[in-house]
């Protein structure tokens, strides 16, 4: 029997692959004349500096705390990363967000938002963005889609 040669192949992501799945086909030539190419397709996901979850929120005017409050979780892909929020400021002034301080003593690398409508809603559905600083490199900004479904809207549901 002829000897065999084997290769372990070790694949990695670039530094500045961006979020999100990705597919890709790895090509190896070879000196065999039964197989001169081999071609395996390689799947992944890359995971973003910080997860948004959810990725945007929801505020209803509907008179009950549950529909103008919305709790919205930051996570570092690496749990060795620290994650702090410098600020969180809003465009629209019915929206006001805060860290969850006792949520977020837990652990370093996760924070929870406390998202909610105050003072007077508006009347109908508006759109806002909640702008956070964090002290993660390359994800110092982030912007976080706001909907509020105002009085009228809320009352029709």
């Amino acid at each position: 029997p002829q000897a065999k040669t084997e290769y372990n192949v070790v694949l990695t992501l670039k530094q500045d692959a961006p979020p999100g799945p990705f597919a890709a086909m790895l090509r190896v030539h070879t000196t065999s004349l039964d197989q001169p190419v081999l071609e395996v397709p390689v799947f992944g996901v890359v995971a973003p500096l910080i997860e948004v979850d959810p990725p945007l929120a929801l505020l209803r005017a509907d008179g009950t705390a549950a529909g103008a409050t919305r709790r919205v979780k930051l996570q570092t892909s690496s749990p060795s990363q620290t994650l702090e929020i410098k600020s969180i400021t809003c465009d629209n002034p019915a929206v006001v967000a805060r860290v969850d301080a006792e949520a977020s003593s837990k652990y370093a690398h996760i924070r929870f938002l406390e998202v909610r409508l105050s003072g007077e809603a508006p009347a109908k559905r508006q759109q806002a963005v909640l702008r956070i600083e964090t002290t993660v490199a390359g994800a110092e900004r982030l912007e976080i889609p706001v909907t509020i479904e105002g009085r009228e809207a809320a009352t029709k549901n």
